[in-house]
Formats: structure tokens, C-alpha cells, sequence
């Protein structure tokens, strides 16, 4: 029996800090597992741009993840997009709709850090990305 006949819909799904640490045909295999069996529904995920997982910039977050933030010797990014729009590539089925990068906040603690909001590398380091899945 599908899912989809024991659930009416469509839904939401976020995942918040969580395709980062997995591996990219990992992710890819649940993405197009929600989009065939949740057709309708939308994702929300933050996501991480695939140049920071390469050297040298990988060593530089690694560090910062194992030493300066603790998550353990072992902590690393694994899955990242170069674009918002990568996704798509996977299934037509997949749709871009919209992203969001912290740095487009209005929030005042961000203070300085606002002049990046222009530089696609630092303001597409780690931003938020909304599909529809039919």
C-alpha cells in the first residue's frame, strides 16, 4: 500500500540543518523518494554550497566545525549544491521556487556581516532552499 493513499496532503517537509551531513546520493535518493510518493508536497532545506567542500576551503570549515564550533574530530560537510537551482536537474518533477540567505535578514546583530549580502560566494554559503515536488 503507498503512503500516499494512507495520507491526504500535500505537505511540508523541512530539513534544517540535516542534508549537509549526508552524502549526496543520500540526499538525492530521499528528495526523489518524496517527490514520488508525496507528489503536491514542498521542501524546505538549508543547504551548503558545494565549492566549500573542496580544498582549501573545506579544511576551513572543517576546522571551524571540530575545533572552534566542537562537534568532534570527525565532523564534516559532505552534500552541497553549487546553485538553487541544482535540484531540478534531478527530476522534472522537482521545481525551484525560492531561496534564502541570512545575510538577506534585516537583523541587527548581523551588523557588519551585511556587506556580504552582495558577494555570491560568502552570501551563498549556507542558505535555504524552497521546491515544489509534483
Amino acid at each position: 500500500m503507498s503512503v500516499v493513499s494512507k495520507h491526504k496532503g500535500p505537505f511540508l517537509f523541512i530539513a534544517e540543518g540535516v542534508f549537509m551531513y549526508l552524502k549526496r546520493e543520500d540526499v538525492k535518493s530521499l528528495v526523489l523518494k518524496l517527490q514520488s510518493e508525496f507528489p503536491g508536497s514542498e521542501l524546505v532545506c538549508e543547504v551548503v554550497n558545494s565549492l566549500w567542500l573542496k580544498k582549501p576551503l573545506k579544511r576551513i570549515v572543517n576546522y571551524k566545525m571540530q575545533h572552534r564550533v566542537h562537534l568532534g574530530k570527525d565532523a564534516t560537510f559532505n552534500f552541497g549544491i553549487r546553485d538553487s537551482k541544482e535540484m531540478e536537474e534531478w527530476h522534472t518533477g522537482i521545481q525551484f521556487l525560492d531561496d534564502w540567505s541570512y545575510f538577506e535578514s534585516e537583523e541587527k546583530k548581523l551588523g557588519w556581516l551585511k556587506m556580504f549580502r552582495n558577494i555570491e560566494l560568502f552570501r551563498k554559503t549556507q542558505w535555504t532552499v524552497h521546491y515544489k515536488l509534483n
